[in-house]
C-alpha cells in the first residue's frame, strides 16, 4: 500500500488518538496552565483525497471548561483557538502533526 502523501512526518507537535494530550504540551498560556490546551483526536480520515483529522482542543478555565472541535481538517489548515494558531504539517494513522504559528 503506497503511503498517504498527507503523511509527512514534519511538525513540532503531534496529536496521538491513543492519548488527549499534546506532545510536546503546547507553549504555557500567560495566565497559566489552566488556560494552556489540550488536544486529542476523534479520527484520522486517510481514504479521502486529501486526508483529514477531526480534532479537538480544551482548557480548564473558565470553569466548568471549554473545547472546540474541527473537523475535517486538512493538510496546510491553519486552525485558531484561545490566542494560538497552528498549521496542520502532517496527518497519519493515529498521529497528526502540527507547528505553533501564535501563542499568548
Amino acid at each position: 500500500m503506497a503511503q498517504n502523501p498527507s503523511c509527512t512526518s514534519q511538525g513540532e507537535y503531534a496529536l496521538r488518538q491513543s492519548a488527549h494530550a499534546v506532545f510536546p504540551a503546547l507553549p504555557k498560556h500567560p495566565e497559566g496552565a489552566e488556560k494552556t490546551p489540550s488536544g486529542g483526536i476523534y479520527t484520522v480520515n486517510l481514504s479521502t483525497t486529501p486526508a483529514t483529522a477531526s480534532i479537538t482542543f480544551d482548557v480548564e478555565e473558565p470553569a466548568p471548561g471549554q473545547h472546540l472541535d474541527f473537523k475535517e481538517a486538512k493538510l496546510g489548515d491553519e486552525l485558531e483557538f484561545w490566542g494560538y494558531r497552528i498549521k496542520i504539517t502532517s496527518i497519519c494513522q493515529g498521529e497528526v502533526r502540527f507547528d505553533v504559528l501564535k501563542h499568548p
